[in-house]
């Protein structure tokens, strides 16, 4: 269970994997802000986003790929009638204009069968559609509860394999756990890699942020001290680096005091 940081809201949530690695994510609205959370609760960085608007947005998230770059983007409608596009690459088209107001959740759909992502929307008592220049891919909540039948039923399918060319599948936890004074986070690796970590308390706050290390190959242990650190539960961003392919690994821990 998850306490929502903000209230009152009128977003429902939307599941995908919006930074690529791998794993699921969380997105919605609270209030006038984005907030986009893990599967351990924790708030992703560079998170929540203000959307500069004072009115509570209403619009919940969509989210497709929207400029192919492998990578759910997350679609919504403004409060003053824009279609508006959140992603970390350029999203060629946005803003849109739909009108004068906009409260409902736009949808995505090649509704025309020439295989470009159109984009549905209702603003004003009228129905917008929209062609994109991108083809219709990655399709990760397509419409507000999901699908058509409005189930919210989503089919999960298996997370993505560790790359095991950085990171051995074996040899990846942290001991003692819980942990008092310190730990120690073991990994495998026979690539040349720099590594880093990060460590969030579960509202998703940064309480540690290591310098960049280069690990030997093999197995590796570096220890960690949580000392300073109040009882509660924790996670551990390892971050692994070979200059042309990266990958980001989650661990839960528990400190006691």
């Amino acid at each position: 269970m998850r306490k929502l940081p903000e209230s009152p809201f009128y977003s429902s949530c939307s599941i995908g994997d919006i930074d690529g690695n791998g794993e699921f994510e969380i997105a919605l609205f609270l209030q006038n802000k984005l907030y986009v959370i893990n599967k351990y609760g924790v708030i992703e960085n560079g998170y929540p986003v203000s959307m500069n608007f004072t009115e509570n947005i209403q619009s919940s998230p969509i989210l497709v790929d929207i400029n192919n770059d492998g990578k759910s983007d997350i679609l919504y409608l403004t409060p003053d009638g824009r279609l508006e596009a959140v992603s970390k690459e350029v999203s060629p088209g946005f803003p849109i204009g739909v009108g004068h107001s906009g409260n409902s959740t736009p949808a995505v759909a090649d509704i025309d069968g020439d295989g470009k992502i159109d984009v549905i929307a209702v603003a004003d008592s009228t129905i917008y559609a929209y062609t994109l220049p991108s083809s219709m891919n990655i399709q990760s909540w397509p419409m507000m509860n999901y699908n058509t039948k409005n189930n919210r039923f989503y089919e999960f399918s298996p997370h993505a394999a560790v790359d095991t060319s950085l990171l051995a599948a074996t040899n990846l936890y942290i001991y003692p756990n819980p942990s008092y004074n310190n730990f120690k986070l073991r990994f495998e690796t026979y690539s040349a890699v720099k590594c880093s970590y990060r460590i969030f308390d579960i509202s998703g706050t940064l309480k540690i942020s290591s310098d960049e290390i280069t690990p030997k190959f093999g197995i590796n242990e570096l220890d960690i001290s949580v000392y300073d650190m109040a009882a509660g539960m924790y996670v551990l961003v390892l971050n692994l680096d070979s200059g042309s392919r990266k990958i980001e690994k989650k661990l839960k821990f528990t400190v006691g005091k």
